[in-house]
Order: structure tokens, then sequence, then C-alpha cells
């Protein structure tokens, strides 16, 4: 029984489905604040593909189609605390998504990068892998 929504309900749906989206955003801060506060949190520091966390992230927002994802196939990995990393990208993704407001898109990116003459003669380190999180907002 899959008919076309009828143009009537389409902004009803659709304001629905991004408060339920909403509803989940909240929800999961609540639960990580209660989850810090609870347990007092340690690092759990681990191997983590970068990509891969960009698209859980990504998926947590699929039902809004707003989020999407530009990945570099050489990002690599890097040694944090997986849930920490994908709290700190939802946040940053969340931020986006206001600033973008109700008709705007938000990007998950990575890359490789490496420094320039410059940054390696001021001792600066080596490779390093960038996430970004861009929005078409205002400001």
């Amino acid at each position: 029984m899959n008919s076309p929504l009828p143009e009537p309900r389409r902004p009803t749906v659709e304001r629905s489905v991004r408060s339920i989206g909403e509803a989940v955003e909240a929800l999961q801060e609540l639960t990580a604040r209660f989850a810090a506060f609870a347990s007092q949190e340690t690092l759990a520091r681990e191997r983590c593909d970068v990509n891969a966390v960009a698209r859980l992230v990504a998926e947590m927002y699929a039902a809004t189609g707003d989020v999407r994802t530009a990945l570099s196939p050489d990002a690599g990995e890097i040694e944090a605390d997986r849930t920490q990393l994908a709290r700190a990208v939802t946040n940053l993704v969340k931020n986006a998504r206001e600033a973008a407001g109700r008709e705007g898109r938000v990007e998950i990116r990575t890359s490789r990068t490496t420094p320039s003459r410059g940054e390696m003669a001021r001792g600066g380190g080596g490779e390093s892998i960038l996430i970004e999180v861009l929005d078409d907002g205002p400001g």
C-alpha cells in the first residue's frame, strides 16, 4: 500500500518527521549527559575509522535526509574514543542543522591533509585527518 502522499498532507508529515528527529536529538543528548554523569566516563581509546563514524552520524539523520557525506577513501583511522568522537561530530551536525534552517543542507566531509612546508619548519607534525561539518545556512 505505497500510495503517494496527498499534497495537502505533505507539510504536516514533513513537520512531524522534523519534530520526531528533534525529539530523538534531545533524547540522545539527555542520555549522553546522564551516562557521563552516572559513570564518570573514562576514555576508551581505540583505532577508529573516521569515515565509519561520519556515516554512523549521517545515518542518524537519514529520516530527515538533510545530512550528506563526502568521505575521502584515504581518510583512514585515528586513535580515539569512538563514542566521544561520534558525540562531537553529532553535536557539530546538530549545530549545523540549526544554522542551515529548514531548507538548508549539511555535509560531513573527511580528508587526509599534509602540512605545508611552513608548518613543517615550525615543528608541525605529519599528515592529519580532517573531519569537517559544513552547512549552507546564513552566517
